[in-house]
């Protein structure tokens, strides 16, 4: 699909930076997607993210060390997983 899995989460940049169209909003909470192990296969996370900050959120749970979070057409992964899941389950 040609998302942009740039960002890793590690010990140092645990916050998800200025792109805060990474993170989803579905029925009022919010997710972020991750790359599986499987290639154009991802997984939606949910998050809580802290306050604003210089222009980072940190991620106060929801991810783990090593995760590779979708930075580019995160928007594109939850329309179609809202397609496949109308009721919103």
């Amino acid at each position: 699909m040609g998302e942009g899995c740039g960002e890793f989460v590690n010990k140092g940049c645990e916050r998800v930076g200025r792109a805060l169209w990474i993170v989803q909003n579905m029925d009022n909470r919010q997710v972020v997607f991750v790359a599986t192990s499987d290639a154009n296969v991802f997984a939606m996370r949910l998050v809580r993210l802290g306050p604003e900050s210089n222009g980072f959120y940190p991620v106060l749970e929801g991810l783990s060390v090593g995760d590779r979070i979708v930075t580019e057409g995160s928007f594109i992964l939850r329309a179609e997983w809202l397609k496949s899941h109308p009721s919103g389950q």
